[in-house]
């Protein structure tokens, strides 16, 4: 089996000009061509908790034409799987039909459109979770919880990232790394809204999950800007 590579992350917050998993360590970088982009985020930083309406359909003033169009859609996909632990496209797409498959055979008594199943799929992911719940500061950190066994969910060690996640499920880390993410939680100064299906305890380092991860209780916790009108097709 091939090993994953890990490319330079941080170049592609260039690109998308966002700071798009709010990694603290970007604000030390010193090189002369981070410190156009810095000022932009620096901006943005002043606000503690900055709330963005994903409902809003985004419409520039004097339209698209072809270029900045395919450029939008593709920046909007970009920072959508970066944010989510740099997901592949083929894995997106997978979600997208299962998101499609759902909401075709929907019995709910309330319409929910496809782009809601879309992100619950997503934020029902065990990595996505861990995150959430602010024991880890980064997605790639919580996978490699994951990944080195670290994690458990109802008294059994899962060491699949993309494990679904239900209501009722009592998410646990291993005693060995609890010193470690004290220290990390300690040092870090970045600040997110806590999911209300959550309920969290951080002495022990316990995570419960007490309602159904629906979208109108995740839709303001991202650090930017989706236009799920163009995510999901």
């Amino acid at each position: 089996m091939k090993k994953k590579c890990y490319k330079p992350l941080y170049k592609n917050f260039i690109r998308l000009r966002k700071n798009i998993q709010n990694r603290d360590k970007l604000y030390n970088f010193k090189k002369k061509k981070w410190q156009k982009f810095l000022k932009l985020v620096l901006k943005l930083k002043k606000q503690k908790v900055r709330v963005y309406d994903h409902t809003i359909y985004y419409k520039p003033k004097f339209g698209f034409n072809f270029k900045n169009k395919f450029r939008f859609y593709l920046f909007s996909k970009r920072q959508l799987s970066l944010f989510y632990g740099n997901l592949s496209e083929k894995y997106l797409n997978q979600v997208c039909m299962k998101a499609y498959n759902k909401f075709k055979n929907q019995n709910n008594k309330y319409f929910v459109n496809k782009n809601s199943y879309f992100l619950e799929f997503l934020e029902s992911r065990l990595d996505t979770i861990l995150y959430r719940a602010q024991f880890t500061q980064s997605m790639r950190g919580a996978k490699q919880l994951i990944s080195h066994g670290k994690v458990f969910i109802n008294g059994k060690k899962i060491k699949i990232n993309s494990y679904n996640i239900k209501k009722g499920d009592l998410i646990e880390i291993h005693p060995a790394s609890q010193d470690y993410l004290k220290k990390k939680i300690s040092l870090s100064k970045m600040k997110y809204i806590l999911p209300k299906y959550l309920e969290i305890n951080f002495k022990t380092f316990q995570c419960l999950v007490i309602s159904d991860i629906s979208y109108n209780k995740i839709m303001y916790n991202f650090p930017f800007w989706l236009n799920l009108n163009v995510l999901v097709k």
